[in-house]
């Protein structure tokens, strides 16, 4: 024979009061945390498209200022009011102050270093460039605004 096992009232009542209080709270407690779960993931991929963004904004500004100053440079070099001096002069301060540029060639038309500047100043130790892929691509891109890879 089997036995079951009666509770009393007071037992039952407290039972139930647990049983209805208890299940709405942990329903609640768990759509709650869901919903904050997903508000804080929302959050934290908005700062990150935010922090992309901003900082792809200051690569491409930084960049952007680099090739243009050197262009400038370049545009300089043709000028004619300006002495092979004082042309020189401006590459070697730019060299000099902007510590992203290490060394900076100046090439004739068949690929001969006619100036060399590096952090010290202008180099006298002068090479033949021709067979150099910049050179190459210089040449192919002739008439086109250019500036060839950074080479470490």
């Amino acid at each position: 024979m089997k036995k079951h096992i009666r509770f009393k009232i007071s037992t039952k009542v407290l039972f139930y009061f647990l049983l209805v209080s208890l299940v709405p709270l942990i329903t609640a407690t768990a759509i709650l945390v869901n919903s904050a779960k997903l508000q804080l993931l929302q959050s934290a991929v908005a700062r990150q498209q935010i922090i992309a963004k901003d900082t792809s904004s200051k690569v491409d500004d930084y960049l952007t200022n680099k090739i243009n100053s050197i262009l400038l440079l370049s545009q300089a070099f043709s000028a004619k009011n300006l002495s092979d001096q004082q042309i020189n002069q401006s590459i070697a301060l730019l060299v000099h102050y902007d510590r992203d540029i290490s060394n900076l060639y100046l090439l004739n038309s068949v690929g001969k270093q006619t100036n060399v500047f590096d952090r010290k100043g202008q180099v006298n130790a002068l090479t033949d460039q021709s067979s150099s892929d910049a050179y190459k691509a210089a040449t192919y891109l002739s008439g086109k605004a250019y500036i060839s890879s950074v080479s470490y």
